[in-house]
Formats: C-alpha cells, sequence, structure tokens
C-alpha cells in the first residue's frame, strides 16, 4: 500500500553529498517525544532545511512531487510530467529480512542486493540509495536503535562491494519505532526485521 514519505527521509534525501556527515543526526528521534518536544523538533528541523536550502536545490525534491512507495521488491517508478526537468521518483526495491537479534546476511539476502547493486550501477540517473534499518519490539529501545544501526551497515558494506559508489548512500537507524506488521505475533515480529532500500532517481527503471 503506498505512502508518503517521512519528515526524516525527506530531510536525508535533500542533504546534498558531502554535507551529509557535518548534518547533525540528532534531528532524528531516539524515542518518542511529548507534543511540545515534537514541536521544537520540527521547528529546528525546518530552520534547518531552510538554511541548507541552496546548496540543496538541485537536489531537492520538489514540493509539486507525489512520492510513492510500491510494496514488495518490484522497482516501480512514479510518472512525471516532461515539463517538470527537477522531478525525482522515490522507488521502493527491497526489503531485507534478518533474524531475531542478527545482523547477517542470509543466501536470500546477498541474492536481492545483488540485482539492487547491478541497477544501481546500470543506471546513472540513480541520485539517492536510502537505506532505513528497524528492529522488532523485544529488547531494550536503545539497543534496538542500535541493531537498526548495524542492519542498515551490513547492507550498505555488501552493496559497496558490489560497486555502488559510497557518495549515493543515505542511511539511519530506525529502530522499533517504524513497524511494518503486528508486533505480538512471531510472523509480525519476523517482517519487523528488516531493512528497507529506496532508489532516488531522475527518470524511471524497469520492474525487477
Amino acid at each position: 500500500m503506498g505512502r508518503t514519505p517521512s519528515w526524516v527521509e525527506t530531510a536525508l534525501i535533500m542533504v546534498p553529498p558531502g554535507l551529509f556527515e557535518i548534518f547533525p543526526r540528532w534531528f532524528i528521534p531516539r524515542r518518542r517525544l511529548p507534543i511540545t518536544g515534537m514541536m521544537t523538533l520540527a521547528r529546528t528541523t525546518l530552520t534547518l532545511l531552510v538554511l541548507l536550502a541552496p546548496l540543496a536545490a538541485s537536489r531537492a525534491v520538489g514540493p509539486q512531487d507525489e512520492l510513492a512507495f510500491p510494496p514488495g521488491l518490484e522497482a516501480t517508478a512514479v510518472d512525471r510530467p516532461a515539463a517538470a526537468p527537477a522531478s525525482m521518483a522515490f522507488v521502493s526495491v527491497a526489503h531485507i529480512f534478518f533474524a531475531h537479534d542478527k545482523a547477517e546476511l542470509d543466501a536470500r539476502a546477498r541474492r536481492i542486493l545483488d540485482a539492487v547493486a547491478q541497477r544501481v550501477r546500470h543506471h546513472s540517473t540513480v541520485n539517492r540509495v536510502l537505506v532505513l534499518g528497524h528492529a522488532d519490539e523485544v529488547g531494550a529501545r536503545d539497543y534496538n536503535y542500535g541493531l537498526a544501526d548495524r542492519r542498515a551497515a551490513v547492507v550498505m558494506d555488501y552493496l559497496r562491494e558490489k560497486g555502488v559508489p559510497a557518495a549515493l548512500f543515505r542511511s539511519t537507524g530506525l529502530g522499533e519505532d517504524r513497524p511494518i506488521d503486528e508486533a505480538w505475533t512471531r510472523e509480525g515480529r519476523r517482517r519487523n526485521r528488516h531493512v528497507e532500500i529506496y532508489l532516488i532517481q531522475s527518470s524511471p527503471l524497469a520492474p525487477f
């Protein structure tokens, strides 16, 4: 089912290459905040993005763009009007699943990542590879953030080994805060232990 990107994902996309390393990551909340805290955080984030806007203008996703997240492992580009040269497609290409409390890739995950790497290498229109790590709700919240970070890192390391340029990557670990399934069943928790991979590109990709 389609959804629009969160403000975290949008902020990560807008940061141009070279600035991500100095762009403060504390704007990504590590735990749920009260409403006053969220308002302050939102104002701070907006201020930072405004300051970065002149540097990010050539790569930022325009407000007129409707971003979509197709489900599954198939890359489906979002149609764009021909008269909008700055438009970008935000494409979901893979979900990589992990065993409980693990950050290792199995054979199926490596096959999926091989296909992703091949697509990125052969399409110069890919401007970003966004990697978002997740964990289930078992264990302490701070531990799950670290586990989600490690899962995102192992995916990026594998893609780099397969020839994807390091400068394309943007990543973060979202811990247990963005589940894609229910947390009270074994199957739901299994699905929540995953890494999402999105490509931000300036022209459509053929489906996998």
